[in-house]
C-alpha cells in the first residue's frame, strides 16, 4: 500500500474520496463541497467553475427587475425619490446603487482616474467684496494656494488620452476657511439628471466584461433611452448642432 493509501485511512474525508475515486467517479464535486470553503465562494467553488465540473446553471445575471440588497424589487431603478427636484435622503434605494458602485470599482477604473495635474496659487486681481463673503475673495492681490487637474472621465488608464472622451477638471482651493473644490466637464449638458442613474452613466461605458472590448452597444442604448442623454450626445460628440 502506498503512503498516500495509508495516509487517507487516517482521514475519514480523504478515504471517502479515494473510495471514489477508485469506483471511477469524479472526486472533485466532494472535494469542491468540503475543502475551502467558506460563507462565500473559496477557491475551490471557483476552480469547480473554471474546470467545467460545475455544469448548468446561470452565467449571468438576466433578471426582469431590480433588487436591493434584502432581495426588495425596486421600485423605479431610474427614478429616485425626489421633492420638488431634489433627491430626498430617505431614499434608501439611491444610497444602496450609489454605495454598490462606489465599492465595486478597481482604483484603475475609476471616473476620472487619469490626468495630469499642478499646484499653484490663485491671485485676486478685481475687488468682488460686494459678491461674496469667502475669505480668499477679499481683498485684491491675496494668493491662495490651489491645486488644479485635468483628466479623461471614463475606461481607465489603458485608455489614450487623444481618444474621444469627455474631460474633467478640478480645482482645489487650499483657502483659511476650509477647502473649497470647483468640478466641472467640457461639454454644456450632462448625461443624466437623476443621480440615481449616474452608475448606469458610468457602467455604459466600461468595457464589457465578457470579452474586456468596448461596448458601444450599450452606450447607444443609454443614450437611446434617456432624453438628456441624448442632448448630450448631440451636443458634446457633434458641437456644429449646438
Amino acid at each position: 500500500m502506498s503512503n498516500l493509501g495509508s495516509s487517507s485511512l487516517h482521514n475519514p474525508l480523504l478515504a471517502a474520496v479515494s473510495a471514489v475515486g477508485g469506483m471511477g467517479a469524479d472526486p472533485r464535486p466532494m472535494q469542491k463541497s468540503s475543502f475551502f470553503m467558506g460563507a462565500n465562494n473559496g477557491p475551490a467553488e471557483t476552480a469547480a467553475m473554471i474546470s467545467g465540473v460545475n455544469t448548468g446553471g446561470k452565467r449571468e445575471d438576466d433578471g426582469p427587475y431590480f433588487t436591493n440588497n434584502e432581495g426588495i424589487p425596486w421600485p423605479d431603478p431610474a427614478h429616485s425619490k425626489t421633492a420638488g427636484g431634489l433627491p430626498l435622503a430617505s431614499d434608501t434605494f439611491l444610497f444602496q446603487k450609489q454605495q454598490t458602485f462606489n465599492r465595486s470599482k478597481l482604483l484603475e477604473r475609476m471616473v476620472h482616474p487619469c490626468g495630469s495635474g499642478a499646484f499653484g496659487h490663485f491671485e485676486v486681481t478685481h475687488n468682488v467684496s460686494e459678491l461674496t463673503k469667502a475669505n480668499f475673495l477679499s481683498d485684491v492681490g491675496k494668493k491662495t494656494p490651489i491645486f488644479v487637474r485635468f483628466s479623461t472621465v471614463t475606461l481607465g488608464r489603458e485608455f489614450p488620452d487623444l481618444a474621444r472622451n469627455p474631460r474633467g477638471f478640478a480645482i482645489k482651493f487650499y483657502t483659511g476657511e476650509g477647502n473649497y473644490d470647483i468640478v466641472g466637464l467640457n461639454f454644456p449638458v450632462f448625461f443624466c439628471r437623476d443621480p440615481i442613474q449616474g452608475p448606469d452613466v458610468i457602467r455604459s461605458q466600461y468595457r464589457n466584461p465578457k470579452n474586456f472590448l468596448l461596448d458601444y452597444d450599450a452606450l447607444f442604448d443609454l443614450l437611446a433611452c434617456t432624453p438628456e442623454g441624448s442632448v448630450y450626445f448631440l451636443s458634446s460628440k457633434y458641437p456644429s448642432l449646438r
